[in-house]
């Protein structure tokens, strides 16, 4: 389940990360809220990289792993196949 969460929330946060940096230097229609809104987006996104971390922690030794696809903690070795 955890790396579904991964996947599912690396790709939220791509979403909501990279379209406001092109709107910051790109598009020029919304006014007075063209640095609101990329602000807003950016956050919204940060919100999503901090769950990618929270689901990428081994959960007996809590070391951060990279990655997706994980078989086992590189650190203390527990499998990561039933989660």
């Amino acid at each position: 389940m955890n790396q579904k969460n991964r996947i599912i929330y690396t790709v939220l946060a791509l979403i909501f990360w990279v379209p406001p940096l092109l709107l910051k230097e790109h598009f020029t229609a919304f006014g007075e809220f063209q640095k609101i809104i990329p602000l807003v987006m950016q956050g919204i996104g940060l919100v999503f990289i901090f769950m990618v971390v929270k689901h990428s922690r081994c959960n007996e030794c809590g070391k951060i792993q990279n990655g997706w696809n994980l078989k086992k903690c590189s650190k203390c070795g527990v499998s990561f196949e039933n989660t």
